[in-house]
């Protein structure tokens, strides 16, 4: 289990972002007046579906449905550990003030499974999303959705760049910038190398380029048939001079 760059004080949310890692890609962003999820993954549905063991989880889910409580439910595209179709059903049936946004494949399946289509805003790179307290914009991602997006969430003074499922490709730092060329203080980049992902090789190159305050690797350590070793990632990103730790299943700030 991860160790994470800091424990949790309560005092620090009027000025830095309680952070919780909820394996794979999945994050619980809260300041003292927001709580923002992105890929949660909190079942089973993975093995379920494949019947395959090496999808099966590794660690349990750090908190249920009724803990994440989301003011904001973020889905960066339509595969069954970012979009977890029974977290969505829970939260989408708990938490009606719950605002879902999110890839246009992921709101297809929203609505297809009979939600309200008014309740889930539909991104794609280079939208953005704002209403006050938040502002999220799309950004590119390169995978077999071809409607999958990253985001950038600037939240409390804080641009937080999740990059969800993406493969590495030259442009796509140059294509984020365009969009958000504000400086990115904390960035959740995917290092597994497999199911169409970039290799933590290939997002130390990103990280070099668009040299944020923090970093944190992600999509690891939840499934033996999709994992790697963040080490490699760790101490390559800590030669650039640039904060490096990994994420935590226990809160955090940033």
């Amino acid at each position: 289990m991860a160790i994470g760059s800091n424990s949790a004080n309560f005092a620090d949310m009027e000025t830095r972002i309680k952070t919780t890692w909820l394996g794979q890609g999945g994050f619980l962003f809260e300041t003292s007046n927001l709580r923002l999820a992105v890929d949660p993954y909190l079942s089973e549905d993975c093995f379920e579906r494949s019947k395959n063991e090496g999808f099966k989880r590794l660690v349990p889910a750090p908190m249920g449905v009724a803990e994440l409580n989301p003011d904001y439910y973020c889905i960066t595209h339509d595969h069954a550990d970012h979009y977890d179709a029974p977290t969505v059903f829970s939260a989408a049936h708990k938490f009606q003030s719950a605002k879902f946004i999110g890839a246009k494949s992921a709101r297809e399946h929203y609505i297809k499974v009979g939600f309200n289509p008014f309740k889930f805003t539909g991104l794609s790179a280079g939208d953005r999303y704002e209403d006050g307290k938040v502002e999220i914009f799309a950004v590119p991602a390169k995978h077999s959705d071809p409607q999958s997006i990253g985001f950038v969430f600037s939240i409390s003074g804080k641009n937080i760049y999740v990059s969800g499922d993406t493969l590495y490709y030259p442009a796509l730092t140059d294509e984020i910038v365009e969009i958000f060329p504000r400086k990115i203080d904390s960035m959740f980049i995917c290092i597994n190398g497999k199911l169409g992902n970039m290799t933590w090789q290939e997002a130390v190159k990103t990280v070099s380029k668009l040299k944020p305050q923090k970093v944190f690797p992600m999509h690891y350590g939840l499934f033996h048939a999709n994992t790697v070793d963040p080490t490699g990632f760790l101490e390559a990103v800590r030669k650039l001079g640039i904060e490096c730790s990994e994420p935590s299943y226990k809160p955090f700030f940033i």
